[in-house]
């Protein structure tokens, strides 16, 4: 049985998920509340489809990064599986990846 402020670990077993588990208890006096950071800059990210399949969206993510952009990824927005490159801070950062992708064939436009 565990008690508040102890901690519970074992990896000698490894028969069981639970077994690589460690789960750590706070003191009452410890726990705070978490607040998300604000985020002062928007993130610009290029994206070059959006699909209601996700096959689709995996098809043009394999596409792109066989282009050679292996920081694609599709991220689930609502029931949209868009497919993006890259984050940036500076929206000219992420114009020149967008060029850069039109200029290969990709239909890319910058997204917040």
């Amino acid at each position: 049985m565990l008690y508040e402020g102890q901690a519970y670990c074992t990896a000698t077993t490894g028969n069981r998920a639970v077994d690589n588990v460690i789960a750590f208890y706070l003191k009452e006096e410890d726990k705070q509340e978490v607040v998300a950071p604000s985020v002062s800059t928007p993130l610009y990210r290029v994206q070059v489809g959006a699909y209601g399949s996700k096959t689709n969206a995996n098809k043009m993510l394999a596409q792109v990064k066989a282009a050679g952009y292996q920081n694609a990824y599709v991220r689930l927005v609502g029931n949209l599986y868009k497919v993006q490159v890259g984050a940036f801070s500076k929206r000219e950062n992420a114009t020149k990846l967008m060029n850069e992708l039109k200029s290969k064939g990709f239909n890319a436009f910058i997204a917040q």
